[in-house]
Parts: C-alpha cells; sequence; structure tokens
C-alpha cells in the first residue's frame, strides 16, 4: 500500500543507528512500531492516525493527550501544514491558514478561553481559529501533555524580545493571551521547576 511504501521509504534514508543495529542482528523487513514510527515524519504520523479506523484505538490514542479523536486529527492535520509553511519558507505573519482546526470542548489539560482577536485595522472581533496564535497554543497544549517541564513559551518570549515591532495581533494572539490558563500553567510549572533544582543544589552544596 501506499502509506507502507511511505513508511518503507522514511525507513531507508534513516542513519540512526538503532535502526542499523537492528538490520545488523534481525532479518524482519520492518523493525517493530516504536523503532519505526521514531524515524518517520510528522506527515506521515499524521498520515497514519488518519487512515486508523474509528474506534477504540484511535480513541484511546488522543485520550492520551486529553483530547478527542477528531480534534486530535485536525490538531496533526493543521500543524503539519504548519510545519510545510515554515519549510518552505512561506509567510506566517498576518496570515489567515489554509487549514482549520477543531475547537475541543473538552480538554484534559489547562486550554484557552477566549478564541477570539480584534482586527486592529476594523476594530471587528474575528475568530484564531485559522490564525497562527492558534497553532502555536496546540502546539504549547501537546507539548505540556508530554512535558509539563517545556521552555517553549520561555523561547516565544525571548523572540518577543528580541523583535519588539512584530504586532502580535497580527499573528491573531488574543488580548492578554499571557493570562490564559494554559499560559498560567506552564509559567507555574517552570517557576515549580526552578525552585525544585535552586532547593536540589541548595541541598548537595551542604
Amino acid at each position: 500500500t501506499s502509506t507502507v511504501s511511505k513508511i518503507f521509504g522514511e525507513l531507508k534514508r534513516s542513519q540512526e543507528v538503532f535502526l542499523e543495529e537492528f538490520n545488523n542482528t534481525y532479518i524482519d523487513e520492518f523493525p517493530p512500531s516504536w523503532i519505526t514510527l521514531e524515524v518517520c515524519s510528522f506527515g506521515n504520523l499524521s498520515w497514519v492516525y488518519s487512515i486508523i479506523k474509528p474506534g477504540m484505538t484511535k480513541r484511546n490514542i488522543a485520550k492520551t493527550y486529553g483530547l478527542n479523536d477528531k480534534v486530535f486529527q485536525s490538531w496533526l492535520h493543521s500543524i503539519v501544514y504548519l510545519r510545510n509553511t515554515c519549510a518552505h519558507h512561506s509567510r506566517l505573519w498576518n496570515k489567515k491558514l489554509a487549514i482549520k482546526a477543531e475547537f475541543p470542548k473538552k480538554t484534559k489539560y489547562p486550554w484557552i478561553v477566549n478564541f477570539e482577536t480584534i482586527d486592529s485595522r476594523t476594530e471587528d472581533p474575528s475568530s484564531i481559529k485559522n490564525r497562527t496564535y492558534f497553532a502555536i497554543c496546540m502546539i504549547q497544549y501537546l507539548l505540556q501533555s508530554i512535558n509539563p517541564n517545556n521552555t517553549f513559551l520561555e523561547k516565544l518570549n525571548i523572540l518577543f524580545d528580541k523583535y519588539p515591532i512584530i504586532d502580535k495581533n497580527a499573528l491573531g494572539f488574543t488580548k492578554n493571551w499571557e493570562n490564559e490558563p494554559m499560559w498560567v500553567q506552564s509559567k507555574l510549572t517552570k517557576e515549580k521547576a526552578e525552585i525544585k533544582k535552586k532547593g536540589f543544589r541548595y541541598y548537595v552544596r551542604n
């Protein structure tokens, strides 16, 4: 099938040491899924998830990230589109994304509550569903479900500090976006990690 061919192509192109070790040790054409998926592109991972038949398996994968399967699939598709836009050096600033992701009605982890931004030119409210900010929120949500101590927000703020002329509103950022539950939780988690790290250093020195 085309899916198998795509994955086989990923395996052939990969130069990972663990894959080379597998090929030198076993005669199987395909390594176990945990090895195969490690070398698959994000686009292929999104494609594989999209062709899984609706049911328990698909729901359980999405449930790991505190989302339903329909929302999770749309998020993967949207992030692949975002990644391809960046890879081809296309514009993201002040752009309406062609691939719209679904708004989750319920999430396991802290999320955002404001889904509208105000157009700085017309003063009209508009949805963030097809704006870069919403894609950034999706990425942060998935990151916090995997690694609550991630530094995504910190790196984001470093970029904003480096390029203060950038109009966040044109990216779809909502008013007082940093006070949204998800971003507040990210800051609190980071602060707790720093306090814990300082406490550990004090314990080691003494």
